[in-house]
């Protein structure tokens, strides 16, 4: 049912927007598709030819009370729905001048342009996660500015549509790819199917010369022994065959998902930064453990049962039509049927566990975000709003499951009946036949026997299929990944070069989506040795900068040179060897403080490592820790202050001895005690080493040898500070709205 209702925050009825609450009466909410997943209640009111192209979930629905809401951006227009009360908003392209975001302090809010000029509040969000949605936002209002109103190239950047589809099609080869170096394993294992097979073909063979000739006819005890034990001997073959193979099918499939998830973890490694910022880490988590250990499920018992009961079937097939061609056309009767039916719950299936798997991978983003952000949540009290969170994810996970369920009761069952129904078939008019001695009663015992035979290699195929279709699932999400190719890499003719120090852009320009220009035409140089400090607005480019010339991205356009050499023909090893960065919140892996500092230098001894935490102030409180330099400093360094983080990092650049070092806003978090034993510390790191300050607070950069001023995207101002403060441009701005003078 549709119907209409009022616009979110109160704004009057428009010709541009159009306002949906769709209800349903499910038990488990009102709106059926928000229990499964993000996308589906869009997808049912897309039109022809739209997608999706970017969903951004938030905790504030559209009267600023906590709860889920989504702000979804299309090919065409931009969506608003809250699960909760089902409402539903949406804007198209066509009618949007453009998209602005305002930043509060723990929120920012999405406005509306139109183009009669009215400005619409559209959703309040969330400032948590929200860096990529200004990614889009600022990409849309791009192409908006162009007259472009389909967007679906941006669908492209953001999801890696080529890698996905490539994944969808190589279903079958990506199977081969994987099992290939196993393939005289595999094929032993094939071996022992085939004899197993074939000893399951011999019990009923048996039974019929059981009961025709030794039970009917000969009343043999010398031959009923003789068949007996030829009997059991089949059946204990057929036990320690199938122990074999046991055996081989786990081993291989320990070693295959071991090599799975080793390649998929180096692949990872390997990508850019890109990757990283359109997919969350709970995500590419349940990619590498999750997805492949169905795909191990699959390979060891999945895959061996579908080759085994394809194998019977065919053989059985054989059998029945050789014993009896009647019996064997009935027997067949519901296959047309059951053909049609698997096809049916196969493509329903597929849908389900791929929902399933959203579902799962949404589960696991919050459970990884809510560990990492802890403190935050319980400074804000949050506690409640996050557990409802996860509640209500959860119970959409298993609303999917149910719906599985539903789908399974519903098959699995209905194909028992007709099943059992058909052999009801077959044993009266097999019965009919041995009534009137035209077909002997053990020959009609053989023929049920393998009858079944024939039909329980269907019945667990169909078993089977939800676990083909869950590793299909998995299959391509693994390879989804393993197509992403990396955005950076090392060309042909890359060299190793021994770098001096000196740094030079050219006319670079630079974009993340490949749409809107972050920096435009920037060029400088800096000397080998010399400190010089990038300050500007938030949102500028600074940290732009410094990333293209740890080259985590390539510039669209331009060239950025290390001692003359074009940065894409320096090997990546070598040019990221002789690079540090200080980054503004320090990463310490959860290990000893020993091993953290050691990070920079492989094999540094224990003096190296003493004589690098002294020179970067970090020694005496290293001592007084409960186990000095093997106190394990806990996840990202959880047991110590921000400082100490901080000198830890310091000291682990010091013994890499990089010859370019990047300060982003090293000592923006700290007191001013610690602050000016980080600044010491610093003092000793930049010594005779090309610097790149990142500054925020700008009373850090006073002594820089240059400062570059950027704004929005360009390089507008350069000199020493001094210089800047009596020119009266941008910095003097600036540092006159942080200090309140001129000078």
């Amino acid at each position: 049912m549709v119907v209409m209702s009022s616009p979110p925050y109160g704004e009057p009825f428009t010709d541009n927007v159009i306002y949906l609450r769709i209800w349903n009466s499910q038990p488990w909410g009102r709106v059926k598709e928000m229990e499964k997943t993000n996308y589906e209640l869009v997808e049912r009111i897309l039109e022809k030819d739209e997608e999706i192209i970017y969903v951004h979930e938030s905790q504030v629905d559209e009267k600023l009370n906590f709860g889920d809401s989504y702000v979804v951006f299309t090919s065409k227009r931009l969506l608003f729905y809250n699960p909760s009360t089902g409402f539903v908003s949406s804007f198209y392209y066509s009618n949007i001048r453009r998209i602005e975001i305002e930043e509060n302090l723990n929120t920012i809010d999405l406005y509306i342009r139109t183009l009669e000029g009215d400005r619409i509040l559209f959703a309040t969000l969330l400032r948590k996660g929200s860096d990529l949605l200004k990614d889009v936002v600022s990409s849309i209002n791009s192409m908006l500015e162009e007259g472009r109103y389909d967007l679906g190239k941006l669908s492209d950047k953001l999801h890696g549509t080529k890698a996905k589809e490539t994944a969808k099609k190589r279903f079958t080869s990506m199977i081969f790819s994987i099992a290939r170096p196993y393939w005289h394993l595999l094929l032993l294992n094939i071996v022992l199917t085939l004899i197993i097979t074939a000893l399951t073909l011999v019990p009923p063979y048996l039974i019929k010369i059981l009961v025709d000739d030794v039970l009917l006819r000969t009343k043999s005890v010398g031959l009923l022994i003789h068949v007996v034990l030829v009997l059991v001997g089949v059946h204990l073959a057929s036990a320690i065959t199938s122990m074999a193979r046991g055996y081989l099918t786990d081993y291989l499939g320990h070693r295959i998902v071991y090599d799975l998830r080793v390649k998929l973890f180096h692949h990872v490694e390997s990508l850019g930064m890109d990757f990283f910022r359109k997919n969350p880490t709970g995500r590419i988590v349940s990619r590498i453990l999750y997805d492949t250990s169905h795909i191990r499920y699959f390979l060891t018992w999945g895959l061996n049962s579908l080759i085994r009961n394809m194998l019977t079937l065919i053989g059985i097939g054989v059998i029945l039509f050789a014993m009896n061609m009647d019996l064997a056309m009935i027997a067949l009767i519901p296959i047309p049927l059951i053909i049609v039916g698997i096809r049916l719950f196969m493509k329903s299936t597929y849908k389900a566990y791929h929902r399933v798997w959203r579902s799962w991978s949404d589960v696991s983003s919050l459970v990884t975000e809510a560990i990492m952000g802890i403190d935050i949540i319980k400074i804000f009290n949050k506690e409640r709003e996050e557990y409802d969170r996860f509640v209500r994810k959860l119970r959409r996970l298993v609303k999917l499951g149910l719906d599985i369920t539903k789908l399974h009761i519903e098959f699995f069952p209905t194909l028992s009946f007709i099943i059992s129904s058909t052999v009801a078939m077959v044993w009266y008019w097999g019965g009919i036949k041995v009534l009137g001695e035209a077909l002997t009663l053990g020959m009609l015992t053989s023929f049920i026997g393998y009858m079944w035979q024939f039909y329980g290699p269907i019945q667990e195929l169909t078993w089977l299929l939800p676990s083909m279709q869950e590793a299909r699932t998995c299959f391509e999400r693994v390879f989804e990944v393993l197509e992403e190719e990396p955005n950076v890499k090392d060309s042909d003719d890359a060299v190793d070069l021994d770098i001096k120090g000196k740094i030079e852009f050219r006319d670079v320009y630079f974009s993340y989506d490949g749409i809107v220009p972050v920096l435009k035409g920037v060029s400088f140089e800096i000397k080998p040795g010399e400190v010089v400090a990038l300050v500007g607005p938030s949102g500028s480019g600074k940290t732009t900068i410094a990333k293209l010339i740890a080259r985590f991205y390539e510039p669209t356009k331009g060239q950025i040179l290390i001692d003359g050499v074009d940065i894409r023909r320096i090997k990546l090893e070598s040019l990221r060897r002789q690079i540090g960065i200080v980054p503004q919140e320090p990463f310490l892996f959860n290990d000893s403080v020993a091993n953290n500092i050691a990070y920079g230098k492989v094999c540094a001894e224990p003096e190296e490592i003493i004589a690098a935490a002294k020179i970067a102030k970090a020694h005496d409180f290293i001592m007084k820790l409960p186990e000095a330099y093997d106190t394990i400093v806990g996840e990202r360094g959880l047991h110590l202050s921000t400082g100490e983080k901080q000198r830890i990092t310091i000291a682990r650049l010091l013994l890499k001895d990089p010859k370019i070092v990047i300060l982003d806003e090293a000592t923006s978090s700290v007191d001013s005690i610690t602050e000016k034993e980080l600044h010491e510390a610093l003092s000793n790191l930049i010594k005779g080493r090309t610097t790149i300050i990142i500054a925020h607070r700008l009373s850090t950069v006073r002594n820089a040898d240059r400062i570059l001023v950027v704004d929005k995207g360009r390089i507008v101002e350069m000199g020493t500070h001094d210089e800047l403060m009596k020119r009266g441009g941008l910095y003097a701005k600036l540092y006159s709205t942080q200090y309140g003078q001129r000078s």
